[in-house]
């Protein structure tokens, strides 16, 4: 319920019903004009108050760019509608136009008051969080044209100094947030599968491993990939996101087991992929465009082979991003087997100790993704087994393991 004193400016944005003190307000659709799904023209104490009530928390700026831009990176005067296609921020162009304000009422970080904000929920009463801006003064708009065209940009804000801070006839908008839980698939992040506090040894296996694709000689998979959260980039997981045109489907799409062990001679690399088109047209340094399997190795003394291995049009490939010399390539044996009545593509990998600079006994890091490339035009997205090599390089963040003696 609000206050008697906003009848004259709510009359415009919302409909009115009962005599004071027990007025109510809805949604107006009347008066010649769209009004959209809520109610405008709220003061800040209006919006936090029911977000409290509502068990939700206020947005803050940097929330509202990140869901404007996604992870495009930013440009000079960027405009344009949610990456992610978040409602109501694509009508901000069409209001530009109209010469009316649609200001979105944001968590400031540009002073005290807001960098205090911690993200804390609504409790369900209307009573602030105590980390809660107490005012608009710990606030900033968004989206607001009325002063200047400039405030349109991704990056645009308004000081509420500057702009109408309390309840006001032009169409001042309040958006409520819910902080994702853990173990969100969607938006969560990367799964700490193998925690680099561990040092891991790598299985001695039983018999000498034949590259030829079979795997019949390998015992349990290091580790299973087959979860929404292991897709990257974030925005492929789901169908619903604008610019993700053919986005991730599940298991059946890609996922993959991986092996990894070691014959006393040789580093030794599997992996049995379900994927249900295969593609990669690509040659030389382009193979990792399309279904590859990519792979780093971070050895003790810092040295890190990047490897991609993969079945193009032209056979079986393998290409050396990084590393020393040609020792490893020109001594490996490989093999990429493609069973498209399975849907299912298997590769062996084995690299040579000696030519790798490992022995036994020593640490090294390892990691592996594999690329997701339907259609021949290029992966659009990847799983991966840990976070560094793909989208980023960090090899600090592979996994850790250690050569049995």
């Amino acid at each position: 319920m609000l206050s008697s004193a906003y009848t004259a400016v709510a009359a415009r944005m919302a409909a009115i019903a009962g005599g004071p003190p027990d007025r109510t307000y809805s949604a107006n659709e009347g008066g010649g004009r769209d009004q959209g799904p809520g109610v405008h023209g709220l003061s800040w104490a209006d919006g936090a108050a029911f977000t409290a009530w509502a068990a939700l928390r206020p947005m803050t700026e940097l929330e509202l760019e990140k869901a404007l831009r996604g992870p495009r990176e930013p440009v000079p005067d960027e405009v344009g509608s949610s990456y992610w296609r978040v409602g109501g921020f694509d009508t901000w162009d069409w209001h530009a136009f109209k010469l009316e304000s649609q200001s979105e009422r944001t968590v400031t970080v540009g002073n005290a008051a807001g960098r205090k904000f911690a993200g804390t929920h609504g409790r369900g009463i209307p009573e602030l969080p105590r980390d809660w801006p107490a005012d608009v003064r710990g606030a900033v708009f968004r989206g607001d044209p009325l002063y200047s065209a400039g405030y349109l940009c991704t990056s645009g804000r308004c000081d509420v100094r500057t702009a109408h801070a309390d309840r006001h006839p032009q169409e001042t908008c309040w958006r409520a947030a819910r902080t994702a839980p853990p173990g969100d698939t969607i938006a969560g992040r990367a799964p700490v599968r193998l925690d680099r506090s561990i040092r891991r040894a790598v299985a001695r296996l039983g018999r000498p491993v034949r590259c030829d694709g079979a795997l019949d000689e390998w015992g349990q998979p290091l580790a299973t990939i087959k979860g929404a959260e292991d897709v990257y980039p974030l925005q492929n997981r789901v169908f619903v996101l604008y610019h993700c045109k053919d986005p991730w489907r599940g298991p059946d799409d890609i996922s993959a087991k991986v092996y990894l062990g070691s014959d006393g001679e040789a580093l030794c690399v599997a992996a049995a992929v379900t994927d249900d088109r295969h593609a990669n047209t690509n040659r030389g340094d382009g193979i990792a465009k399309g279904d590859a399997l990519q792979m780093g190795l971070v050895t003790s003394e810092g040295l890190h082979w990047n490897l991609a291995l993969a079945l193009t049009a032209n056979g079986v490939a393998l290409h050396q991003f990084e590393g020393d010399g040609e020792a490893v390539v020109r001594a490996a044996d490989c093999a990429v087997v493609r069973d498209d009545k399975a849907s299912t593509t298997r590769y062996e990998l084995r690299l040579p100790l000696a030519a790798m600079g490992l022995k036994d006994g020593e640490e090294f890091g390892f990691n592996v993704v594999f690329f997701d490339d339907d259609d021949g035009n290029g992966h659009l997205y990847w799983i991966q087994l840990a976070p560094g090599l793909a989208g980023g390089r960090d090899v600090g963040r592979y996994p850790r393991f250690v050569l049995a003696k």
